[in-house]
């Protein structure tokens, strides 16, 4: 219930370990694409698509320690003005445990 659907911005209120699932599909010949999970402005975690044919799929998992109030979002790495992000793409977060 604290991720905003508008703002693509998770800000959990419980202080804790959380694991993140993100997983990025574009389709977009030729073209490699790079994401980081991001923690108040600190990577946490890189996810790379791959150059293919036509759609790559890729992501991955993280378990990160949050605080009460962080801002946890998805940000694109790929230089220029390439974002081709297919709507299938996601990100899943839940509280493993609080600390």
């Amino acid at each position: 219930n604290f991720y905003n659907r508008f703002t693509g911005i998770f800000i959990p209120n419980v202080t804790g370990f959380y694991v993140f699932h993100v997983q990025i599909l574009t389709c977009h010949k030729g073209q490699d694409f790079r994401t980081e999970l991001v923690v108040e402005g600190v990577v946490k975690n890189s996810h790379y698509t791959g150059d293919s044919t036509y759609c790559s799929n890729g992501g991955g998992m993280a378990i990160v320690h949050v605080n009460a109030r962080d801002s946890v979002w998805v940000r694109v790495r790929t230089p220029g003005d390439y974002n081709w992000i297919a709507p299938e793409s996601s990100i899943a977060g839940f509280l493993l445990y609080a600390s």
